[in-house]
């Protein structure tokens, strides 16, 4: 019984804010969920695009979790979409690029 009077809980609104502020998570992938209705749905025609896929954009979960999140995608659309979506999340996190990354390796002679 214990249970079943869990699950039918209606959280209200200051519960679901304490919860995103509680789990970077969960708010990096609202954040990101967020940007692609954006992108796909009312962004004016003139502003900038931030059309990552869809398994691009999930992982967004991963930032809260790491210093750098590297992005080997070639048209630079998921490391766009993730940049924006930590920015708006207030995760501390640098998305780079598979060859920004590599770069960083190279010692001049």
């Amino acid at each position: 019984m214990l249970y079943e009077s869990a699950v039918n809980l209606t959280p209200d609104e200051s519960t679901v804010l304490n919860f995103v502020d509680v789990c970077p998570p969960f708010r990096a992938f609202l954040y990101a969920l967020a940007l692609t209705w954006y992108d796909r749905c009312i962004r004016p025609s003139s502003e900038e695009e931030f059309n990552a896929g869809r398994n691009d954009q999930m992982m967004a979960v991963y930032l809260p979790y790491c210093d750098q999140f590297i992005t080997a995608e070639k048209k630079g659309m998921q490391e766009r979409c993730l940049r924006e979506s930590a920015r708006a999340a207030d995760i501390p996190v640098s998305i780079r690029s598979y060859d920004d990354f590599y770069e960083g390796f190279c010692i001049a002679l």
